[in-house]
Order: structure tokens, then C-alpha cells, then sequence
């Protein structure tokens, strides 16, 4: 106003425009006025949600699909070694964690590189979310990188990941240390700040509720005592509560609500690939027989991202290959959130169809898919959506 004072009535006149729009900054002392607008907190106690039950007959499933997870007793594989005149990293052995841990683990594993940043050109074996990962993360310290891999996408086995934020099937509990605990929160804390970074259509990644069922005649609160469980809550938080009877539709069952992050791996592993691609890397199909063939490589520096193909690869004989088999529904409209019951059943809502699993079978090879585990996997989710009210 430079320094001019507004005359009263001027003052008066904004005063009474402001209360006539219904703005709170403006208004005479005592006057009483109704807010322009509602508060509507969605996620508070008590707030309706429309739950939509999923579509499961045995004549709706579109395909099914198996996957070999790469389990180790004593969790994943991360260390580095000397080939001959080459530094070999070796990353794998994730279980039912691969995609969760991919990020943190491989940055892990990157910061195992000796010499200065970048020595020369790098090679990873294996083009799987591992693999892919850790490729990104060395392309962005200004290495290049050549990956060699069997397989590629849609043909690994991280396409057939149901794939939600969680470190399933780590570790045998027994074998649990202090020192794998603090690796595993350090690489599960990266990893879900790198996936809320990638968030939205063009990885895949998007938050969504989750329901967990519980028998009804169980305690009040789940203890939960493997270090997968307490390491996820100590990095994610524990935002979850049980729902009231009349707050959801499954019965006299007890209902844990929560949020988590799912990833769609058919878009995202295509997308980190095209990442990968348009940084200007390089992926060769070729297959390793032995470590004298990774010892011809040009590559100085070489990363061992082959998952089950370490057994043979390394001679790795601590790695057990852990079935899962996921039967796949057409995609349903409107059903929006993650279902998990039993012992190790799950639902996830995809783009490319509503995920049904799950087995978790050690030591099973068979990579075809069995029609008697379909049935089960069927028979047990259509028992809970069809019992919804």
C-alpha cells in the first residue's frame, strides 16, 4: 500500500465481498457462516467401502503359470570373489523376495565394485528384476553394461511373480543372524523408497488395501515372530487395523486391514528393460555353462544375478528351487484391493488378470503347470468369495 492507509470504507466493502464468497481469511469478529466445503476423510474408522467379490468358477481360468523361486536356507547370496583377473559379484538366492528386494540388494551389491568409479565396462548375468536392477543402478553411476542371459522378458522367472511389496520366504528361521537381519532391513529399506519413486501406469506400481483373514478363534493380535514379518514392519510401518463386524463382508471371520505396494510384472520388467536400453545397455542371449566361460569375458568387473542358475553355474547346492503356481481370471472391474487367507492363499487384481495363488513347494522342478494344485488354489478362494455377504 506504500504506506497509504485504505480508507474504512474501502475496508468494509472487501470486508463484506469476502463474507458474501464465503472466505474465511475476511470477516467481522461474532459472525456466524456455514464452510463451502466437507471434510471427507476416506480412510477414517467407520467410512463405507464397497467390496466387490471376485468371479471364481474353475471354467473362468484363463491360464496358469508356474515359476522356480530361488531359495537359499540362509538367505540370498551376497558377497564378491576373485575370477583370474576379473571380480565376480555374486547376487541371488531371493526366494519369494526377488522383486521386493531387488532394488536394495543390488545397491548393496554395486557398492561391492573395487577400484575407481566407472574402471571400465561391466557384465551381468541373468535378465531377471535382479539382474535388470542392478544393471540400472551401475548405468546410472556411468558404467556400461552389457547383460548376458538365457532368458529374457516376458521368459524369466520374475514374469511370474504374483508380485506384491513383501520379503515373502527369505530365510529358514534357524538360520537367522544379526548380520543377515541388518542386511536384509538395509536392502528392504532402499527397495520401498526406489518403488514409491516409480509409482504409476508406466512401471505398474500402485498402492492398494489389503484384507488378511484370520480365524475367528484366534488371538487378538497375530503374533508374528519370522524375521521377514518384523523387518517389513519395521521399514513399512504398521498402519493396519481390525475391522469391526460391520465394516466388512466375510462372516464371523477377523479382518486385518492395511495398504501395500503391488507391481504388475509384465509392465514393469518391460519398462525396466526399455530403461535399460534407452541408457544405452546392451543385453546378449547367451547361455553360461561353467565359470571358465564367465572367466572369457571381457569384462573385468562381472555380476552373478542367475538365480537358480547358480546351482549350476557356481555349484551352488545350497539353492532349492521353490514351485509357485498362480491361476490367473479374467480382470474384473471394481475389485480393487489384495485378499489374503489360509495358509498361504492370495488374490491380486492385475491389468492382465485377478492373480489366484498360491504354493510354496521346495524342492519341486516341475515347471508345467499341475491341474489338481489349479483346482485347489480355485476350490479354496471361491469358498471365500462366495461366502461374502
Amino acid at each position: 500500500m506504500n504506506g497509504r492507509r485504505m480508507p474504512r470504507r474501502e475496508v468494509l466493502r472487501l470486508v463484506g465481498l469476502a463474507a458474501a464468497a464465503g472466505l474465511g481469511g475476511l470477516s467481522t469478529t461474532g459472525c456466524e457462516r456455514k464452510r463451502p466445503y466437507a471434510v471427507d476423510r476416506s480412510n477414517q474408522r467407520g467410512h463405507p467401502r464397497r467390496f466387490v467379490p471376485v468371479e471364481i468358477r474353475p471354467d473362468r481360468v484363463v491360464r496358469s503359470t508356474v515359476g522356480l523361486r530361488p531359495y537359499r536356507n540362509t538367505g540370498f547370496r551376497l558377497d564378491a570373489e576373485r575370477l583370474d583377473d576379473k571380480q565376480l559379484i555374486h547376487l541371488y538366492g531371493h526366494g519369494g523376495g526377488g522383486i521386493t528386494l531387488s532394488w536394495g540388494s543390488a545397491n548393496l551389491a554395486v557398492g561391492l565394485v573395487e577400484g575407481a568409479s566407472p574402471p571400465g565396462p561391466v557384465a551381468v548375468i541373468g535378465a531377471g528384476v535382479i539382474g535388470l536392477t542392478t544393471s540400472i543402478l551401475l548405468q546410472r553411476l556411468g558404467y556400461d553394461v552389457t547383460i548376458y542371459t538365457a532368458a529374457a522378458w516376458p521368459h524369466t522367472t520374475s514374469n511370474a511373480s504374483a508380485a506384491t511389496f513383501y520379503p515373502s520366504h527369505v530365510i529358514a528361521a534357524e538360520h537367522v543372524t544379526p548380520q543377515f537381519t541388518a542386511t536384509l532391513e538395509a536392502a528392504l529399506h532402499r527397495s520401498y523408497h526406489a518403488f514409491q519413486r516409480l509409482t504409476g501406469r508406466r512401471h505398474g506400481i500402485r498402492w492398494s488395501d489389503s484384507f488378511t483373514l484370520l480365524d475367528a478363534g484366534g488371538p487378538t493380535v497375530a503374533p508374528s515372530t519370522d524375521v521377514e514379518t518384523q523387518v517389513h514392519l519395521k521399514v513399512v510401518g504398521d498402519s493396519s487395523r481390525e475391522l469391526s463386524r460391520g465394516e466388512h463382508p466375510f462372516g464371523d471371520q477377523r479382518v486385518i486391514m492395511g495398504r501395500e505396494l503391488v507391481i504388475e510384472p509384465m509392465t514393469y520388467l518391460r519398462a525396466l528393460l526399455e530403461d535399460f536400453r534407452l541408457a544405452g545397455g546392451v543385453l546378449r542371449i547367451r547361455r553360461f555353462d561353467s565359470l571358465r566361460d564367465v572367466a572369457a569375458l571381457t569384462e573385468r568387473t562381472v555380476f552373478n544375478c542367475t538365480g537358480l542358475g547358480a546351482r549350476t553355474l557356481v555349484g551352488d547346492k545350497e539353492l532349492r528351487p521353490a514351485r509357485g503356481q498362480l491361476c490367473v481370471l479374467p480382470p474384473q472391474p471394481g475389485v480393487d484391493y489384495t485378499l489374503y487367507h489360509g495358509p498361504f492363499y492370495y488374490m491380486v487384481p492385475r491389468e492382465d488378470g485377478i492373480i489366484l495363488g498360491g504354493t510354496f513347494q521346495l524342492d519341486d522342478e516341475r515347471t508345467t503347470a499341475d491341474e489338481a494344485d489349479c483346482k485347489q488354489i480355485v476350490a479354496a478362494h471361491q469358498a471365500v468369495f462366495d461366502a461374502m455377504r
